[in-house]
């Protein structure tokens, strides 16, 4: 069974922002992420996927998989007008 490296990159993101959140207090202080993210929520909404998928599931995930996640993400908590 093939593994994915991605939870190891998340975790190691230099910069991780406040509770853990790679770049999430950075994120919103660039105006990058709205700033009434919450940076706990945040990881919790990154790295479940990733969790279930992998433990609970038994399932592997690839780049794409990792990339479609992160970009809903962004699209979810980007900075509002």
């Amino acid at each position: 069974m093939r593994r994915s490296a991605a939870p190891a990159a998340v975790a190691s993101t230099p910069g991780a922002g406040r509770a853990g959140c790679p770049g999430g207090a950075a994120g919103i202080e660039r105006g990058e992420l709205d700033g009434r993210l919450d940076p706990d929520q945040a990881i919790d909404q990154l790295a479940g996927p990733l969790i279930y998928r992998r433990l609970l599931a038994g399932r592997t995930f690839g780049a794409d998989y990792v990339r479609g996640l992160v970009g809903d993400f962004l699209r979810a908590h980007g900075p509002r007008p």
